[in-house]
């Protein structure tokens, strides 16, 4: 990491160790490992305490043992950095309302935000669950109680039933494998590069069009497997458009090497993504209501 932060080094924030393992992988570099061997006894310990001596890593550690046959805090291992989610959620203000009347959303249903410290997402979801819970009913007090329209039921049930029904010949688990086939190599959403976003959309649109249709279930588990990945195929198409909407780089955050400076000028915005009249994506954006907030950017 000397190269690519003087400073930091092995300390710098994980974002700009992922993109710099991404380059030297596109170098031939690869495979990159994780140095442990190095590190004393003390520090193995400390990391232990701080990182390992609670909640999944302690199970995944010693599963790494013993099934693996490797310790992680003793063994150089190779690291594999990878594009592992995105941020999309349901619009909605801080009393999780949304902009439809009545729902609320709450945890990884509104946009978590970057994850700044460890327990950022545990917290975010127990504040926005209470918060959501405690509006919803606050709500649902105050409104006048009105009849349920069960237009449209109908349709709706038949249509979420529809792969259990269809002649279809697609196995959900096995779509799933190519869209991270297509989002997964580092120079498509670690690195990204107007052709290869370009090329990464052309081919998730042409599995939308050619598999997607073709999900086929045979039992409740398949069936939401069928539903995971019809929204991971939604979730892909949106996600490689706004990627090329936003042509900057915000570092930490997104990383755009032919646009490698941040923008404040023309980009401190929002990207909204909404379904448009005739089902399609339709984008927007919005400035970042920066009044609002105690502390203001440099423009």
């Amino acid at each position: 990491m000397q190269t690519y932060d003087p400073v930091l080094r092995d300390r710098a924030p994980v974002s700009k160790i992922v993109v710099a393992a991404a380059k030297e992988a596109i170098k031939g570099n690869a495979p990159i490992s994780i140095d442990v061997e190095g590190m004393t006894e003390e520090e193995r310990e400390k990391f232990r305490v701080l990182q390992v001596s609670h909640g999944w890593m302690p199970i995944l550690f010693e599963k790494c043992r013993r099934e693996e046959g490797y310790d992680p805090l003793r063994d150089n291992i190779e690291w594999q950095p990878a594009y592992e989610a995105n941020k999309l959620g349901v619009d909605a203000d801080v009393n999780c309302r949304t902009q439809i009347d009545g729902l609320f959303a709450a945890g990884m249903a509104r946009p978590l935000g970057i994850n700044a410290f460890t327990g950022w997402s545990i917290a975010s979801c127990t504040w926005s669950g209470y918060t959501a819970g405690e509006n919803a009913a606050r709500y649902a007090k105050s409104e006048q109680r009105r009849d349920i329209d069960f237009r449209g039921l109908t349709d709706s049930r038949e249509n979420f039933l529809k792969p259990l029904k269809t002649e279809g010949d697609v196995d959900p688990d096995d779509l799933v494998h190519e869209i991270q086939k297509i989002l997964f190599p580092v120079d498509v959403l670690i690195i990204m590069r107007e052709p290869k976003l370009q090329n990464a959309l052309d081919q998730v649109i042409a599995l939308k069009a050619q598999k997607l249709p073709r999900l086929k279930a045979t039992d409740a588990r398949t069936l939401i497997k069928t539903k995971e990945t019809q929204t991971m195929m939604l979730s892909a198409e949106m996600t490689l458009k706004a990627a090329m909407m936003r042509k900057e780089t915000r570092e930490n955050i997104f990383y755009r090497e032919d646009y490698q400076q941040p923008d404040n000028k023309n980009w401190l915005k929002w990207i909204f993504a909404e379904k448009g009249p005739n089902g399609e994506i339709a984008f927007s954006t919005e400035d970042i209501p920066f009044g609002k907030y105690r502390f203001q950017p440099e423009r």
